[in-house]
């Protein structure tokens, strides 16, 4: 009983290693990927002409909706009922 149940964690421990290699190798697979991603945007980037419109700041914070917020208003209205 003692020797099968050593043979079966060794078998265990080869099955364990095996995965543990598949999961690197995937991995290391992903991680070359995003490296060309990134390469992609950045060169897409760097093709962009930089004569954007940049807003001030305080422009973009005037394009907010004035008034409650929606979860203010659904508080209220629970109230009402």
């Amino acid at each position: 009983m003692e020797q099968a149940k050593s043979h079966l964690d060794l078998r265990l421990q080869r099955l364990t290693a095996l995965g543990r290699e598949e999961i690197s190798e995937e991995l290391d697979k992903l991680a070359l990927e995003i490296a060309d991603y990134l390469d992609i945007l950045r060169s897409r980037a760097a093709s962009r002409p930089s004569s954007r419109p940049s807003f001030p700041r305080s422009r973009r914070s005037s394009r907010r909706r004035a008034g409650p917020s929606s979860s203010s208003r659904k508080a209220r209205s629970r109230t009402r009922t």
